[in-house]
């Protein structure tokens, strides 16, 4: 594969992650906004994201700079 293939792919696989994650979020937070348990739904998804953060930085000991920024680098 060519290195703008290998770019396409990358580009393509990124996006899909991104939908992945933000359309069951926007349909749970329309659910939500329909029901009219914004607050308790929303506070659920802040409390959810705590908890991933948490546990990419103590179970996974990544550093801050590599949960927030993606930098995956290491000392192998």
């Amino acid at each position: 594969m060519s290195d703008e293939g290998n770019r396409q792919h990358e580009i393509r696989k990124v996006w899909h992650r991104w939908f992945m994650v933000m359309i069951p979020l926007m349909t749970v937070v329309a659910i939500a906004r329909v029901s009219g348990a914004f607050i308790t739904v929303f506070a659920g998804l802040i409390a959810l994201l705590a908890c991933g953060l948490m546990y990419q930085r103590l179970a996974n000991k990544r550093s801050w700079r590599s949960i927030l920024w993606g930098v995956y680098a290491r000392k192998d």
